[in-house]
């Protein structure tokens, strides 16, 4: 007869036979007691942790009948916790290195592995995209942002900065700029002793235009007739022009935005002005009418 095919790592199967007259055969089957091995931690050592950012690792064992259940002694870094499943999670919140001993049982058996685990800062990283147009003329002023390392932040730059702008250690850039452009820069943040950069460009421009002019007086016929547009913002020359429509007859319009002539007969007409200044451009609708 073989072993019965079990989980049962070992049996013996005694045989007793005894002869005699009313006695017969008797086949008995013992089963020895189960045998298991001393639980062993099979996880060698711990990565590093990042102080702010989550943290998780498994611990696995050998040993026992498969299923364990877990548990520390001495001290965890902060933020950190043991789950009995095995499961090493959480947010470190201090910077330092912390020793402690895990402990895995299974069947009335354990075993244990000393571990230590260093929570470090982070390296640190630019989080600012892009910097603020700045206006010509106008104050100006942005900060730059960051994450990691221990939340302060040396500031520098390379590259030239538009006349009029400062760059301060702290990330701010401040003033008025004077130059219309684009001004490529690197930045670089350093927290810790540790260092990062980014490229950004500071692009400067003039101000919008807009035009000022929202109404125009009548002309009467056969009167001289002078007016003249206004705008502001762009780089202060404005050259004009009439994209669509046009005056009555008898008035004229210069680049320099002036309406002028003597109109011959009554007329309302509609048109549209276009002044354009420093890259910039606007246009507007207006209407002008001639009486008797």
């Amino acid at each position: 007869m073989s072993p019965p095919t079990s989980n049962w790592s070992r049996a013996r199967i005694f045989l007793l036979a005894l002869t005699g007259v009313g006695i017969g055969t008797c086949t008995e089957q013992i089963i020895a007691p189960q045998s298991w091995d001393t639980p062993s931690i099979l996880t060698p050592s711990l990565p590093d942790a990042i102080l702010g950012e989550h943290y998780s690792q498994a611990f696995s064992a050998s040993g026992g009948d498969g299923a364990y259940t877990w548990a520390s002694s001495g001290t965890l870094p902060d933020g950190l916790t043991l789950s009995l499943a095995g499961l090493f999670s959480g947010t470190p919140t201090v910077v330092g290195t912390s020793t402690f001993s895990v402990q895995v049982s299974s069947v009335g058996l354990s075993g244990s592995r000393d571990f230590e685990l260093s929570v470090e800062y982070g390296s640190p990283e630019i989080t600012t995209t892009q910097l603020k147009t700045g206006t010509i003329g106008q104050s100006y002023g942005d900060t730059l942002k960051a994450v990691g390392g221990d939340g302060t932040y040396a500031w520098n730059h390379t590259g030239e900065l538009p006349p009029g702008i400062t760059f301060t250690p702290s990330g701010v850039l401040t003033g008025r700029a004077r130059t219309p452009g684009e001004w490529p820069l690197t930045i670089q943040a350093t927290s810790v002793n540790l260092a990062t950069s980014k490229a950004l460009t500071l692009y400067t421009a003039h101000p919008d235009i807009t035009i000022l002019t929202t109404s125009l007086a009548n002309g009467e016929v056969g009167i001289a007739y002078g007016e003249s547009l206004t705008a502001q913002g762009g780089d202060g020359e404005y050259t004009w022009q009439i994209s669509s429509g046009g005056l009555p007859v008898g008035m004229s319009f210069s680049e320099a935005g002036d309406i002028s002539g003597t109109p011959i007969q009554t007329d309302t007409t509609e048109f549209v002005v276009k002044v354009s200044s420093g890259g910039l451009s606007t246009e507007k609708v207006l209407e002008f009418g001639v009486v008797p």
